[in-house]
């Protein structure tokens, strides 16, 4: 009726998005007091839902979704302070800090932070100071905004649902990370270790609280953050299994919040617009890389997303207003620390095609890894000069901050997904070696990430270390694969070997002496050791050929000297006894030649007389003679025409293409795979595997498994065992 839709309008207009609590960072779309309007009139909108326990929604009071909740859309709902309980009885019943109560776990959270706010202070000053902007973790003003508001609480307050939970985690993994940055350069191994006992301890209270987070007052954009910084912590700490579970939780929180819609669908400010990208852009690679070092399935999917790439500008700390009318900055000439996000983003892309395409459930052929390859050589030669990867520009580095971090943590990224695409064929066994290329690949990306690290300083600040670890997360050991492509090669000499070698012990020995170096990394050296041992043995036994032998060997190689010129000079002998026949021979050569060339003339002169005496029957032996001539010739025509034809189908002429046929070597089997040992201590197959598991390699604390694979591919016989051969 028209009274109802009059009434209906009215609400409308009153209705307006709740305003965000201080200190939410720039990226949340909550702090946006924009009225939520509509394009079909006085029509609510779509998705519109309670607005109950205090939970800001990523835009005003609207979900993504199917329309589940139409018989709400009519009704007004209540809004509620967050520390505002539903149920009178049970306030006052039972006091906050009851261990049965749900707010039980927030108190022990809140007791899991330091006494003294100036422990706090100085880990969070750290964070903010050394790692948030390279990465781009929070924003530092709103944070700082959130960090007051949190300690201007009254001392004594019952009331616990006046903190932010989603904040608090965020808070948490900041000082797990800020440990670390804390930690002193020569502190001793007890103090280093209290250091990682408490920034583990933070660790834990993070990943709990962002657990029960949205059971209290729904998700926000500082969890998505906090989940980012937790799956970079992983990483840091080799705990990759665990960070494939923390990122998909992230990216769960993430959806929750409308992030895979681009902000302009929602209408939103361009700076929260902006902020949402860069934040959606991180997670997203994060998402791609560890889902593919794993194989595992990664949780983002392209096809039930709407997003856009974020603009080379940085809006965090202008007005709506300033930001709508800024421009963006020449992304070749003027970087910000949107470039990050950019590149990343492009990045993600192709490497989410090679494991759906490379790493599925069916075979793939290798047109489509070069084709792969060929989007990820794209991507590097789009890099500006200042990200490049020979040769950087490095005059913008002292000018923006950011710079070195983002160009390790692109390059790393990249040779990541270089060596992981050509991996599953550097030891396939090919007649006319069409995988050389995956091989040179895999080297050259293992060699640069190598010298990368190698180059590394790791007696510089605790801070910059830190910083550098997290650009450079460890989902490849690059020494691992050039050790195993050094012992496959086989070098002609000692001197090709003797390289690889040095740069593998180097790369040993710095690990051994990391500062925050695990049980997960010692394990890969023990491999890397392996490796080294078995290309030193091989570069032993050929100076041993090539006559490098000990001083102790000297006496026995001056007697086989001496026996080889005394051997000499009897050949010399020998050579001028036989010159001597040779000469006696070629005499009476030459004298039986003299011999039978007077004989010839005496013939001839008779042959003449004979002539001049009977000149009749001179014509019919001519033509018997000629006749006889002619088919001699014929016949050695025939026989010599047949004896070319032979000669040149083996040597000469015009080569065919020769069919190879190796009836002892089955096809290739695309679901073959390592696996353990046989009883002839071949590595035996297993059949029925998909093709994303072929070539991968065992665990690093698996080292009789490495041990077996050395050992097959030093002596070249790991073609016939992945044929299928004995």
């Amino acid at each position: 009726s028209l009274r109802e839709a009059q009434r209906r309008s009215q609400r409308h207009d009153q209705r307006q998005t709740p305003t965000a609590t201080a200190g939410q960072e720039a990226g949340d779309p909550a702090q946006s007091t924009t009225n939520v309007t509509s394009d079909r009139g006085n029509v609510g909108p779509v998705g519109q839902l309670w607005e109950s326990r205090g939970a800001p929604s990523f835009f005003g009071n609207s979900y993504f979704g199917p329309q589940v909740v139409a018989a709400l859309l009519d009704t007004s709902a209540p809004y509620l302070q967050p520390g505002a309980n539903t149920s009178l009885r049970s306030s006052t019943a039972r006091p906050f800090r009851d261990e049965a109560g749900p707010f039980s776990q927030l108190w022990d959270l809140l007791g899991m932070l330091p006494r003294q706010r100036a422990t706090v202070d100085r880990l969070v000053d750290r964070f903010l100071h050394d790692v948030s902007l390279p990465i781009d973790a929070v924003h530092p003003s709103s944070f700082r905004q959130e960090y007051e508001r949190f300690y201007s609480r009254k001392a004594g307050l019952d009331d616990v649902t006046t903190v932010d939970i989603r904040w608090l985690a965020l808070l948490f993994i900041v000082l797990a990370i800020g440990a670390y940055l804390d930690c002193p350069r020569d502190a001793r191994p007890e103090v280093q270790r209290e250091y990682e006992e408490a920034s583990m301890s933070f660790f834990w209270a993070c990943r709990k609280a962002i657990v029960i987070a949205p059971s209290f007052y729904g998700e926000s954009t500082d969890l998505v953050r906090a989940g980012i910084l937790v799956t970079r912590y992983c990483l840091f700490s080799q705990r990759i299994t665990e960070s494939w579970l923390t990122v998909g939780f992230a990216a769960r929180i993430a959806m929750a919040q409308g992030l895979h819609i681009d902000g302009t669908h929602w209408k939103l400010p361009r700076r929260v617009t902006e902020a949402r990208r860069r934040l959606w852009c991180h997670l997203y690679l994060l998402d791609r890389m560890i889902s593919l070092a794993l194989g595992r399935p990664y949780c983002i999917l392209d096809s039930l997303s709407l997003t856009h790439e974020p603009e080379n500008v940085f809006l965090d700390d202008l007005r709506d207003q300033d930001a709508s009318n800024c421009q963006p900055e020449s992304l070749t000439t003027d970087p910000t620390p949107s470039v990050l996000a950019i590149f990343s983003y492009r990045l993600a892309k192709v490497i989410g095609r090679i494991q759906e395409q490379t790493f599925g459930l069916r075979a793939a052929s290798y047109r489509e890894v070069m084709r792969l390859d060929a989007q990820l050589i794209i991507w590097k030669q789009s890099l500006p000069a200042y990200l490049a990867m020979e040769g950087p520009n490095l005059s913008l580095d002292k000018t923006h901050e950011f710079l070195p971090w983002h160009r390790l943590y692109l390059h790393t990224a990249f040779h990541f997904a270089c060596i992981t695409l050509h991996r599953p064929y550097i030891w396939r066994i090919s007649v006319t070696d069409q995988h050389r290329y995956s091989r040179e690949v895999c080297f050259a990306s293992a060699c640069a990430d190598l010298k990368t690290r190698l180059g590394h300083d790791d007696k510089c600040e605790p801070a910059d270390h830190y910083t550098w670890c997290l650009g450079a997360p460890q989902l490849f050991n690059s020494a691992i694969v050039l050790g195993l492509l050094a012992i496959q090669e086989q070098p002609p000499s000692a001197i090709d070997l003797n390289p690889v070698i040095n740069d593998l012990q180097s790369f040993c020995d710095k690990e051994r002496n990391e500062k925050w170096v695990n049980d997960f990394r010692l394990a890969e050296v023990n491999v890397v050791e392996l490796c080294i041992d078995r290309l030193r043995r091989r570069a032993g036994s050929w100076e041993a050929d090539s006559g490098r032998v000990q001083p102790q060997q000297q006496q026995q190689q001056q007697q086989q000297q001496q026996q080889q010129q005394q051997q000499q000079q009897q050949q010399q002998q020998q050579q001028q006894q036989q010159q001597q026949q040779q000469q006696q021979q070629q005499q009476q050569q030459q004298q039986q030649q003299q011999q039978q060339q007077q004989q010839q003339q005496q013939q001839q002169q008779q042959q003449q007389q004979q002539q001049q005496q009977h000149p009749a029957g001179n014509t019919r032996e001519q033509q018997r003679d000629r006749q006889a001539g002619q088919t001699q010739f014929q016949s050695a025509t025939q026989s010599t025409t047949a004896g070319s034809q032979g000669f040149s189908s083996v040597l000469g002429g015009v080569p065919q293409q020769p069919s190879l046929q190796d009836d002892s070597m089955p096809p290739w089997d695309d679901n073959a795979v390592w696996f353990g040992s046989g009883s002839d201590g071949m590595i035996s197959m297993r059949p029925g595997e998909s093709f994303s598991e072929a070539f991968s390699f065992p665990g690093p604390t698996d080292l009789v498994t490495w041990h077996e694979m050395i050992d097959a591919i030093d002596r070249q016989s790991y073609g016939h065992m992945l044929l299928g051969g004995g």
